[in-house]
């Protein structure tokens, strides 16, 4: 009686310890579950990245006149602005009258000395050379009387708009375009800046969206070049359509798609050391006392390019069969412990 006692106690404490360990045990893997960061992953893809720019320009006319005005006369005041629409005889500038008087008797005593000379020069070579002079002075005596017949107001002699202004009131006329008249009949262009990162994801093959409010329409692009003066290239699209008008504003975008890189991920799988340098976290399945658990595991990678939503890296440890963690419902570092969703 005393054994089957004894024999009873002893099932019992085993069976007791059985129930604990299997509490435990679910206990373990319950906290195991909670704590351990669940993660998503994906392995790199081979991919091209597309890059965008996109901007805003002002329509003008693409066909352009530079005009140029009687030089070296004080200008009392500029009547244009730019981008204004201009008729043939509105005023453009107005010049300081009595210095045009000045310039203008100036003129007239040159051409009669001109005239003097060549009736007293017989060599033939002197003689044509002082016969273009005395034609450049008409001419000059010519513009001088009509600017002052209308009170020295210089006036647009074509129909358009002004597309560049580089005379100021109270300066002197300039020797270079005063103004630049663009005109009807060859469409227009439209010219954006971008800075030299931007231009590295550009190619003159590259097609542009030109949009309005109601409009998309694709134009190629006609010219790329570096301004020096304002330090930027300037890209110029021709666009044609009677939907848009000079002086309107248009959104320009440009999408130009790289070469294909091996090795793409999603951008917000990047981390940082802390010290420029990159890496990403993959799952490793390594043994542990526990068993076989997968871990985050380091690796470092270099940046080939990116744009806003994808990036290409290059690394000597990262495979195409690696699986890149690109989610965790958790913070996770370098070493944690991770399982799959």
């Amino acid at each position: 009686m005393k054994k089957q006692n004894t024999h009873s106690r002893i099932v019992k404490v085993v069976v007791s310890f059985l129930a604990v360990l299997i509490v435990c045990t679910w206990i373990s893997r319950f906290t195991k579950s909670v704590l351990t960061p669940i993660v998503e992953s994906q392995a790199p893809i081979r991919m091209s990245l597309q890059h965008t720019i996109s901007k805003k320009g002002r329509l003008l006319y693409k066909k352009e006149k530079p005009v140029y005005i009687y030089t070296g006369i004080l200008v009392d005041e500029v009547f244009v602005s730019l981008g204004q629409n201009v008729k043939k005889g509105d005023a453009l500038v107005q010049y300081n009258m009595e210095e045009l008087d000045q310039e203008y008797q100036k003129k007239e005593i040159e051409l009669q000395e001109l005239k003097n000379t060549s009736a007293m020069t017989w060599d033939r070579l002197e003689k044509r050379k002082i016969m273009s002079e005395i034609t450049q002075t008409e001419n000059a005596v010519t513009e001088l009387k009509n600017l002052l017949e209308n009170n020295g107001i210089y006036c647009a002699e074509i129909e358009g708009s002004i597309q560049e202004l580089d005379q100021k009131a109270g300066t002197y006329a300039l020797e270079t375009a005063a103004f630049v008249i663009g005109e009807k009949g060859e469409g227009f262009v439209v010219d954006i800046n971008v800075s030299e990162e931007e231009q590295k994801y550009i190619s003159e093959d590259d097609s542009v969206s030109v949009m309005t409010q109601e409009e998309q329409e694709e134009f190629p692009i006609d010219t790329m070049f570096y301004d020096d003066l304002q330090e930027t290239y300037i890209i110029k699209i021709c666009v044609n359509g009677n939907q848009y008008y000079v002086g309107e504003y248009v959104d320009v975008e440009i999408a130009h798609n790289s070469k294909d890189y091996d090795t793409c991920m999603a951008l917000g799988v990047l981390r940082s050391d802390g010290n420029g340098n990159s890496y990403v976290l993959i799952e490793k399945e390594k043994d542990t006392i526990l068993g076989k658990e997968l871990v985050a595991e380091k690796v470092n990678v270099k940046i080939e390019d990116s744009n806003q939503e994808y990036v290409a890296v290059t690394s000597n440890t990262l495979s195409s069969d690696d699986k890149v963690i690109f989610s965790s419902n958790k913070n996770i570092e370098p070493g944690d412990v991770v399982r799959e969703e």
